[in-house]
C-alpha cells in the first residue's frame, strides 16, 4: 500500500479555502446582528438628542454604517437593552448624518459609546467593548443615579 504525499500546494488550498468559508460566515452573522440591531436601538439626530438625554440615564452609540465594529456594538448594546429591565434609554447616531454632534463631543473614531446623566457626558468608551464591560459600564451608569 502506497502512502498518501501531500504537497504544499494541498496546504495553500485548504488554508485558502477555510479563509473563505470564516469569511462569508462572519459576515452573514454580522448582516444579520447588524439588521436586528438597527430595528431595536431607536435612532436620534443632532436636532433631537439633546431632548432624548436630558432627563435620566442614557446610552448613545455613534456609529458608521456598513462598519463590521458599529454593527456589533450595535447588536451588542441591542442584547444588553432587552436584558435589562432598568433605568437606562438607549439610542444611537448615525455619524455621516450628524456632523454638529461630531464636533460637540468631539467624535473622532466609531463605534463610541457616550453615557449621559441628566444630559451631561458621564463616561465614554472606544471600539469594541466586549458584552460583560457593557453591563458594568450600565451597571455604574445606575449606581451614579442614587
Amino acid at each position: 500500500m502506497n502512502p498518501i504525499r501531500l504537497k504544499p500546494q494541498h496546504f495553500t488550498s485548504a488554508l485558502i479555502l477555510l479563509a473563505l468559508f470564516c469569511y462569508f460566515v462572519e459576515h452573514k452573522i454580522i448582516d444579520k446582528q447588524a439588521t436586528t440591531a438597527s430595528e431595536i436601538l431607536p435612532e436620534v439626530t443632532s436636532a433631537n438628542l439633546d431632548d432624548s438625554i436630558s432627563k435620566g440615564l442614557t446610552m448613545v452609540l455613534f456609529y458608521t454604517p456598513g462598519s463590521n465594529l458599529s454593527a456589533n456594538m450595535q447588536s451588542r448594546l441591542a442584547k444588553l437593552r432587552s436584558e435589562a429591565q432598568s433605568t437606562v434609554r438607549f439610542y444611537q447616531v448615525h455619524v455621516d448624518e450628524s456632523d454638529s454632534l461630531i464636533h460637540k463631543y468631539n467624535i473622532s473614531l466609531t463605534p463610541l459609546l457616550l453615557t449621559f446623566k441628566d444630559g451631561r457626558e458621564n463616561q465614554r468608551a472606544m471600539g469594541l467593548v466586549p458584552s460583560s464591560n457593557l453591563e458594568m459600564i450600565r451597571d455604574r451608569l445606575i449606581k451614579t443615579k442614587r
